[in-house]
C-alpha cells in the first residue's frame, strides 16, 4: 500500500497503523478493476483480517480554515464497496464481510490550530485518544508532542450510504453532513470489535 503523491502520506500512515496494531492485512492494487456480472468494480485499498474491505481516504483536518470532518467520496467508491460486501456475503450465505470507509485526517502542527482541531474531534461522541497516531502508526500518548498527528475514523458503508448527500453532480461526489458524520464516525477498532466472533 506504500504510495506517493497527493494524500498518500495519510494512506502510508494508515498502513503503519495496521502494523502497529498487529492487524493481518492484504494491500490491493487500487489501479485495477474487477468485472462482475458485466459491471466494473473499483478495487478497495486493503483487506483486513480476511473480512473487512477498506477504502482509505486521506483528508486534512480542517480541510479549509474551519471546514472539519471533510468526508466526500465518489459514487463509484460507494457502489463498489457495497457490491464487494454483498457479493462476498452472498457467496458464504452470511454477514461475514463488512465494507468500511476509513478516513485518515492529517491534523495541523501549529499549536493553536492543533488545539482547535482537538476540540472539534472531541465533539465526536466516539472520540478516544486511541484515534490519534503518529506517521509511524504508533499511538499518540499526549498532545504536547511536536510530531505530526493523524486521526483515524471509520464509517461502515451501509451507514454512509444511508445519510449521504450529493456534493457535486459533475464529479459524482457525495458527502455526509458534519453533524451526522460526527455521530456515525467511530474508531476503526470499534468496528473490528463489533464483528468479533
Amino acid at each position: 500500500m506504500k504510495r506517493k503523491g497527493y494524500r498518500k502520506e495519510q494512506e502510508n500512515c494508515f498502513e503503519n497503523w495496521l502494523r502497529q496494531n498487529k492487524m493481518l492485512y492484504l494491500p490491493v492494487n487500487e489501479g485495477r478493476r474487477t468485472m462482475y456480472n458485466g459491471k466494473s468494480l473499483k478495487s478497495f485499498d486493503v483487506l483486513v483480517s480476511s473480512r473487512f474491505f477498506l477504502d482509505v481516504k486521506g483528508k486534512s483536518f480542517p480541510y479549509s480554515k474551519s471546514n472539519y470532518w471533510e468526508n466526500h467520496v465518489s459514487m463509484d467508491d460507494i457502489k463498489s464497496l457495497m457490491a464487494w460486501q454483498k457479493i462476498s456475503n452472498r457467496s458464504v450465505k452470511s454477514s461475514t464481510y463488512v465494507s468500511i470507509l476509513c478516513f485518515v485526517y492529517k491534523l495541523p502542527r501549529k499549536s493553536e490550530d492543533l488545539q482547535r482541531a482537538i476540540q472539534e474531534l472531541r465533539k465526536c461522541p466516539s472520540f478516544k485518544m486511541d484515534c490519534l497516531c503518529y506517521k509511524d502508526g504508533t499511538a499518540a500518548k499526549n498532545l504536547t508532542s511536536t510530531r505530526q498527528l493523524y486521526a483515524v475514523f471509520a464509517v461502515e458503508i451501509s451507514d454512509y450510504n444511508k445519510y449521504k448527500k450529493r456534493r457535486s453532480a459533475k464529479w459524482d461526489a457525495w458527502y455526509v453532513s458534519r453533524d451526522k458524520f460526527r455521530k456515525i464516525a467511530v474508531p476503526l477498532k470499534s468496528i473490528f470489535d463489533k464483528y468479533k466472533n
